[in-house]
């Protein structure tokens, strides 16, 4: 391993960290691991991997879990053209560090493995919603399991009833032994009326669960293009679902009931509108869901908004509606979305204060049952259709988001950018 490099410049008391310069001996090489502090005096990392090249899109989706944090890179080219990858970071009490790069085994041309991510603990999961195993764009997903801080290839997971262009994989969420893949392309009830599918693992391996759909599906509610879990709840979105007008949007909350997980409420909210997309993006966590809905005309033609719902027994009610004032025409507010013990960070790839579709991301903490704005991080080398904040995700105090459009390493190489919410951003009183 080569010896980083640190440049450490004092002004007015506060200490930057403009670069720190790491390459790692893992079989592929980091360009940079850049450190600054934002205007809150909040450490901005950002990663791009020197083997990144143009239209890789790394940083398309991303996922922090513990000292872990996974991006894909989806348009990757090491396998074949547009293959995929994914990369693994450590964080090591001070430091973020590149640690491996995941590819598939039998990995082929635009499989796109990493276009979607997540990872729990010592376990994660890769869509490649391209795999033609099944057909054309009938996709598949991979887990890939920690011994160390090494991370191996363990299953990959294909739909029981895979078909082409059904783009399984193309979102993936994991909690405990538990995983969901959404295939928003399947034609149960018309094209694109999409599905989901729940897998479970067990001393005998990884199966299987159960296919989800919902009655009310029909062609082109893209049902399974967003999708969570957590414990024994899950959520999915149908952006396109025509509720409170053409692709206002729903998302749909199910509950694990035994071996059955079974559909409790359909979600929209009461003010929706024609082309909300509700649903582009969900998460789900404990007691709480939130919900992108990036076409909703709030401050200006999809400026975007999120919602939060908040679970009391089995009932679902809209907890709070979060709109920031400052957003504007095309920002595409709640375009990402996660929530975690506590704290929310949403992305809004379209934001334009540092250049055209620069993109920001905002942070939020529930604070006596209300949700304040508490951060609000945009790139300090941000330029022109970075479109950062397409992927976020939080666990802790880490946060992370994607930039897929940064220029780097070529036209939309794609960079990451991790941020930490010290102690003083923390309320207690919850």
């Amino acid at each position: 391993m080569k010896k980083s490099k640190l440049f450490v410049t004092i002004i007015a008391g506060m200490v930057f960290i403009p670069y720190i310069a790491c390459a790692f001996d893992i079989g592929y090489n980091i360009k940079s691991v850049h450190s600054v502090f934002d205007e809150n005096n909040t450490q901005e990392v950002k990663v791009t991997p020197e083997d990144c090249t143009t239209d890789d899109q790394f940083g398309h989706a991303v996922d922090v879990s513990g000292g872990y944090a996974i991006v894909g890179a989806y348009g990757n080219d090491d396998r074949a053209e547009n293959a995929g990858a994914a990369y693994m970071l450590h964080f090591d009490s001070q430091y973020w560090r590149p640690i491996q790069k995941l590819s598939a085994i039998d990995g082929d041309e635009y499989d796109f493995f990493g276009y979607s991510v997540s990872i729990d603990g010592n376990h994660v999961i890769v869509g490649a919603y391209g795999d033609d195993d099944h057909g054309s764009n009938a996709g598949s997903a991979y887990i890939f399991t920690r011994d160390g801080n090494f991370w191996y290839e363990h299953t990959k997971l294909k739909a029981q009833d895979s078909k082409p262009k059904d783009r399984f994989g193309c979102s993936v969420d994991i909690s405990g032994k538990y995983m969901i893949v959404g295939a928003y392309g399947a034609r149960d009830n018309g094209p694109h009326s999409g599905a989901a599918y729940i897998f479970v693992s067990d001393s005998n391996g990884v199966y299987q669960q159960q296919k989800l759909v919902v009655g009310d599906s029909e062609p082109y509610d893209f049902f399974g293009h967003s999708v969570s879990i957590s414990g024994d709840y899950a959520i999915v979105g149908a952006y396109g679902k025509s509720y409170h007008g053409e692709r206002s949007g729903v998302a749909y909350i199910f509950k694990r009931m035994g071996r059955r997980w079974r559909q409790l409420i359909k979600l929209t909210p009461s003010d929706g509108a024609k082309n909300d997309y509700f649903g582009r993006s969900v998460s789900i966590s404990g007691q709480f869901a939130i919900i992108g809905a990036i076409g909703k005309n709030s401050f200006g033609k999809n400026s975007g908004a999120a919602y939060i719902f908040k679970r009391s027994g089995f009932y679902w009610s809209r907890h709070a509606t979060i709109i920031p004032n400052n957003v504007r025409d095309n920002y595409c507010f709640g375009a990402s979305v996660n929530v975690s013990n506590g704290h929310a960070v949403i992305g809004a790839h379209g934001d334009n204060m540092n250049g055209t579709r620069t993109g920001a991301a905002y942070v939020y903490q529930l604070d006596h049952q209300q949700w304040k704005q508490i951060a609000m991080f945009r790139p300090r080398d941000g330029s022109d259709d970075d479109f950062f904040g397409c992927s976020v995700a939080i666990s802790g105090s880490q946060i992370i988001a994607g930039a897929y459009g940064n220029d780097e390493n070529g036209e939309k190489s794609g960079a990451a950018y991790l941020y930490g919410l010290f102690s003083s951003y923390v309320n207690a009183n919850r």
